[in-house]
C-alpha cells in the first residue's frame, strides 16, 4: 500500500487515532494511493517531471498514472 502525505495548509497537530495510525500537522492529509497489488513492498518514491508517483520495490520500478481521474 503506498501512501502520500500532502500540504493543504495550517499549523497544529493531528494526533492518530483509532481511524488513522498517523499523527500530521494540521493541514496534512494521508491518502492511500495505491494498494498493496499495485505496489507491494515499496521502499523508494519519487515525483517525475509531471508530478506522478515512481515507485520502486524488490524488482520493479513503476510510475503510477490516474487513468480513471480518481485521483
Amino acid at each position: 500500500m503506498l501512501l502520500v502525505v500532502s500540504l493543504v495548509g495550517g499549523s497544529s497537530i493531528v494526533q492518530a487515532d483509532e481511524t488513522s495510525p498517523f499523527t500530521v500537522p494540521d493541514g496534512f492529509l494521508v491518502e492511500r494511493v495505491a494498494d498493496d497489488l499495485m505496489v507491494h513492498d515499496c521502499f523508494c518514491m519519487t515525483l517525475d517531471g509531471l508530478g506522478r508517483p515512481v515507485v520502486s520495490g524488490p524488482g520493479y520500478i513503476r510510475t503510477l498514472v490516474d487513468d480513471n481521474g480518481d485521483g
